[in-house]
């Protein structure tokens, strides 16, 4: 498989969109994207956690994603899931480390 290439503007407009819609820091969604996958769309971790923002498949079922390597519909499950522990949690660590 051929590593797929996603522009740095891409993910800009990406998180950007994403971020706003779920009332998100733009920082905090750049800091989950390095730590789980380093910014790399094609990562699948050995626990089976796939894409940029590192959703596991039911996860993204829950979240509406129907394509997990899709950049777009990964940043949007993942920010959509990182706000739901955030409102769960209403601590940035606690809800951070849900999402992990």
């Amino acid at each position: 498989m051929v590593p797929r290439t996603v522009e740095d503007a891409t993910i800009r407009d990406i998180v950007k969109r994403y971020a706003t819609i779920y009332q998100l820091e733009e920082p905090l969604v750049y800091a989950v994207i390095h730590a789980e996958s380093a910014f790399n769309p094609d990562a699948v971790s050995p626990a089976g956690a796939r894409g940029l923002m590192q959703l596991m498949p039911g996860t993204a079922l829950e979240m509406g994603v129907t394509d997990i390597f899709d950049p777009l519909q990964n940043v949007a499950g993942g920010t959509q899931y990182l706000s739901k522990m955030m409102e769960l949690f209403h601590d940035k660590q606690l809800a951070v480390a849900a999402y992990n």
